[in-house]
């Protein structure tokens, strides 16, 4: 699954919503893992 959002908070909200939609009722994880990957662009 991959999703994103322009705060974390509602990041995580996202997440919960994109794994309700994809598993069938019962079957969804008890635990979601959030990988953060930081793109930043430094002046040289």
């Amino acid at each position: 699954m991959f999703t994103e959002a322009d705060t974390l908070e509602e990041l995580r909200a996202n997440i919960r919503d994109a794994a309700q939609c994809h598993f069938e009722e019962g079957e969804a994880p008890k635990v979601l893992r959030l990988h953060l990957v930081s793109d930043e662009v430094l002046a040289a």
